[in-house]
């Protein structure tokens, strides 16, 4: 044996490697021994009895809503503008759902507007059927933790990792990996790629995140179709750097110096962690206008040195 000291042991219970009950037995039960014993056989007990139940005792969610339905507008209105990590749990099977968001208040909202969820583009997520199937009186919803926009993805993931959700299809956070996407998806994904053009239009990205699914259009024009809007309005959310209608991320190599032009000024790069977007303005003012801040502030940031974001969720850097 690895401990010489249980030799003894083994050899009075494992004679010539059968076991058998030693004719001393009654010497070796002593009370002590016996106390030793019987609080290994309960640990023993106790932990395959709780197992599943010790598994969640490993955090304590910041805020729990026992009831969604009843407590839908304190959810709201508590976690408005805050970043962090969510999760509905159904109270009859205990299935659960992982989820995160830059605004909490926001996600919860459209959670709770049933024709929002019940969209074609929507509906078919397996929490959005259980919501519209059970109904939100039969759903616990809870604030698992505040975090970072930067650190949204981690954070999602070690819940995830813990928790085992049953109702997220998605293994990963933030990735499409282990997606199986309805014949209907694929279809109307393959639709969109047939009606691409190959002139030098600009490409657009367009990601759901709700289902993140990407596709990717060679010009404004056909995006703007997909999307049911026109090339104005699509233009100017990825110059403003903006969730068209609040679930699609656009990303481009449209030149937003193309339309916010101003001679001999500093080119900037701004990177939106909120959005996960990186954009090259051609001058200070340019991305001031854009991004509702006062250019005096951008140049303070440059001026300062400063690395951290501006406001939790803007950085500034001079393109040379």
């Amino acid at each position: 044996m690895q401990l010489p000291c249980f030799n003894i042991y083994h050899e009075m219970f494992y004679n010539s490697k059968i076991k058998i009950v030693p004719h001393n037995i009654y010497d070796l039960l002593t009370p002590k021994g016996l106390a030793f014993w019987i609080m290994l056989v309960l640990s023993i007990f106790v932990f395959f009895l709780f197992r599943d139940s010790l598994n969640c005792l490993a955090f304590i969610p910041i805020t729990s809503y026992n009831d969604a339905l009843s407590n839908k507008n304190k959810a709201i209105t508590e976690n408005e503008g805050k970043s962090g990590i969510y999760q509905w749990t159904h109270l009859d099977s205990k299935k659960s759902y992982v989820g995160s968001s830059v605004n909490l208040g926001r996600r919860l909202r459209n959670y709770f507007n049933t024709t929002f969820i019940s969209h074609t583009t929507r509906k078919l997520m397996v929490i959005n059927k259980a919501l519209l199937k059970y109904g939100y009186s039969k759903f616990k919803l809870e604030i698992l933790e505040y975090c970072t926009p930067k650190d949204l993805a981690k954070r999602e993931q070690y819940y995830m990792n813990q928790i085992s959700p049953k109702y997220n299809i998605l293994k990963t956070a933030y990735s499409s990996l282990g997606y199986k996407h309805t014949e209907e998806a694929l279809k109307k994904v393959q639709s969109n790629l047939q009606k691409l053009n190959l002139s030098k239009s600009k490409k657009v990205k367009v990601t759901n995140l709700e289902t993140n699914l990407s596709v990717e259009f060679v010009s404004l024009r056909e995006a703007a179709k997909s999307l049911n809007t026109n090339k104005t309005t699509l233009k100017k959310y990825i110059v403003q750097s903006k969730l068209f209608k609040d679930i699609y991320k656009l990303e481009s190599d449209l030149s937003v110096s193309n339309y916010l032009n101003y001679p001999n000024s500093i080119k900037i790069e701004v990177i939106d962690l909120e959005l996960n977007t990186v954009t090259n303005y051609a001058s200070i003012r340019a991305a001031s206008r854009v991004l509702d801040i006062n250019h005096n502030t951008i140049r303070k940031y440059f001026e300062r040195n400063q690395k951290s974001p501006y406001k939790g969720r803007y950085i500034f850097k001079k393109v040379m």
